[in-house]
């Protein structure tokens, strides 16, 4: 096998042939700042390999494994005066993209020139020295225009690289004849770019470096990514945002609208779910596409399983439903459906009676109703004249059971997960109140959940006590200083103090299982939450408290009436019905399953579908 770069041939070492090409793909990369800022950071800790670790095994099957390199790999240079935001990762940190297994880089983005051109021009050494293969970036517009080519078992792969951060990305970072950058993204570039490699490549792959920050929507940035399809490219992968957004299948090729952070240092709640996509690709395109659903831990990127998985994989079905595309569950991983007439379709309807509870205003309502797992709502309908509405938890994982990560922060010795009391599953958070101790025992997120002012949400869990203990739950409304620093005063991490707060729940007596619903709208200038579970002592004496099914419900929109049809994929977990004057209702609720109409192999020695 031979892989040209940049139109020169070089030497790998033999590998098994095959007709078709994995390729797996991630997206933000930087290992520099929180990640080493004191001796007790990550690398000074572990080493910069131990961050690819988790996910090493998945690499290990790739041929081209895809990074977006968000900093220089470099000691030299000079902080650009035009940069806010500088990274500066050490050179000798390749290592870690060599131990994952990481053998192709864009650097075509935003950070490219922090440390002027001679950072620039150190890391395309380092790179280089280290059979790191990269495009999108160069000392000049010549150089960062070139494409990648690249052939692995017969198949000629081009890659290109564009970056386009409106407002972020001044005109001087960009290349051009006698100055260094990345590539810019326009209209005009992505068609001499597609239209130079287009006849001597088998798949054209575009990097592109844009949209807005933090948004699960790609908004104007999908032109330009239809654009790219409609001049020649086989495959769209983006990046910039930060977070996950929905993939799209666009005149038969796969866009990728947002791969979200890989190795990355924010520690913000809705940067942390990430994806590895996997492309099985021969000559034609892309064959088959999948990808594993990723939490970074500790900033730490790792493969996640059971709900976890489903809760990452459901909210990219969702994100990629209002592209018409579909996603499906499958094992751990989230199979993207090339075609969607392979796939056929399938309702069910199931019937039940829910009991509703007089309120204040003139209507009957039910408490929360949370649907299982596997549910894919896609009708509700009754017996009477009645009106509902539907929700997503935000919490992602809603109990306390045993996950690869952990969602909650448990500040002393008197919290801790409790495997012999559950109200669901395995195990629940349990808090002591401690008569030794002067403050409360609390559990607070590791992390802050965005939500948006004004908007209805409802907090739902359940609680137990004994001796009667003082157990409270509260909600901590933040806001931020300005977008760069997000939920913090600046990087060093200083925490600012909530704005306000509201008990969501709170009792002094000796109750079994008891379910609490709070219903609240974040005040003016929230931009976040915090969810604080607490336990005092009483009368000097120790005593316990147990939390589990903790639910953070973001509705979508108010009551609405009956029936009402549903797009499927969702993301929607849970729903509520009110009626007039009674106390009971009967529902019928609508799943949607999904299942291939023919069983599709590919055949590797002679690559024919049977």
């Amino acid at each position: 096998m031979v892989l040209f770069y940049s139109g020169q041939a070089l030497s790998l070492s033999q590998v098994e042939e095959k007709n078709y090409i994995i390729a797996n793909f991630v997206g933000d990369v930087m290992m520099t700042r929180r990640w080493e800022n004191t001796p007790d950071s990550f690398i000074p800790k572990y080493g910069v390999n131990a961050i690819f670790e988790p996910t090493r095994e998945i690499f290990a099957q790739g041929d081209i494994n895809f990074a977006n390199l968000e900093t220089p790999l470099s000691d030299r240079g000079t902080p650009h005066p035009s940069k806010f935001v500088k990274f500066h990762t050490k050179p000798e940190y390749v290592s870690g993209l060599t131990y994952a297994g990481i053998n192709v880089v864009s650097l075509a983005n935003n950070h490219t020139l922090d440390f002027s051109e001679e950072g620039l021009q150190q890391t395309i050494d380092v790179l280089n020295a280290n059979n790191i293969k990269h495009f999108g970036s160069g000392m000049n517009l010549e150089a960062a225009a070139k494409p990648l080519l690249m052939e692995i078992h017969g198949i000629k792969i081009a890659f290109l690289g564009f970056s386009g951060i409106t407002g972020k990305q001044p005109p001087w970072l960009y290349a051009d004849v006698d100055r260094a950058g990345s590539m810019r993204l326009t209209s005009h570039y992505l068609e001499e770019g597609i239209k130079t490699v287009r006849d001597q490549a088998d798949v054209v792959i575009v990097s592109i470096h844009g949209g807005k920050e933090y948004s699960s929507e790609p908004g104007s940035w999908r032109e330009l990514e239809h654009l790219a399809i409609d001049l020649g490219a086989d495959l769209i992968v983006s990046h910039h945002p930060h977070v996950l957004q929905g993939v799209e299948m666009y005149k038969g090729k796969l866009i990728a609208h947002s791969l979200a952070n890989f190795v990355f240092d924010q520690p913000w709640f809705e940067t942390l779910p990430s994806m590895i996509l996997t492309c099985k690709i021969d000559k034609d395109g892309v064959f088959e596409a999948f990808f594993h659903p990723i939490y970074r831990a500790d900033y730490v990127p790792k493969s996640v399983r059971g709900n976890l998985a489903n809760s990452i994989i459901k909210e990219i079905a969702d994100y990629s439903s209002k592209f018409s595309t579909l996603v499906l569950p499958e094992e751990n991983i989230g199979r993207i459906i090339l075609d969607r007439d392979s796939i056929s379709q399938d309702n069910k309807v199931i019937q039940t009676t829910i009991p509703l509870q007089p309120t204040q205003d003139k209507y009957s309502l039910s408490t929360p109703i949370v649907l299982d797992e596997s549910w894919l709502l896609s009708s509700v309908s009754a017996d009477a004249k009645a009106e509902a509405r539907f929700g997503r938890d935000l919490l992602w994982l809603s109990g306390f059971e045993e996950s690869e990560i952990n969602l909650w922060d448990l500040n002393g010795s008197g919290e801790l997960y409790d495997d012999s009391v559950a109200k669901f599953g395995q195990r629940s958070l349990q808090i002591t109140g401690m008569s030794s101790n002067s403050s409360d025992g609390q559990a607070n997120l590791t992390s802050k959940i965005p939500v948006e002012s004004g908007k209805n949400y409802t907090l739902l869990g359940y609680v137990q006590t004994e001796q009667n203990a003082k157990a409270k739950v509260e909600i901590q409304y933040y806001t931020h200083q300005g977008r760069r620093s997000k939920y913090y005063s600046d990087y060093s991490d200083r925490p600012l103090p909530p704005i306000s707060s509201e008990t969501a729940m709170a009792l002094s007596e000796s109750v079994p299982w008891q379910l609490f619903s709070f219903d609240f709208q974040p005040p003016e200038n929230t931009e976040a939450v915090d969810i604080v579970c607490q336990n005092a002592s009483t009368e000097g004496a120790n005593n316990r408290a147990w939390f589990d099914g903790l639910m953070l419900i973001e509705w979508q929109e108010d009551f609405a009436p009956l029936p009402q049809e549903l797009p499927t994929p969702n993301n929607l977990k849970v729903l509520q019905v009110r009626s007039h004057n009674q106390e009971s209702l009967n529902i019928w609720l609508g799943k949607t399953t999904y299942s291939q109409r023919l069983n599709i192999n590919y055949t590797e020695n002679t690559g024919s579908m049977s």
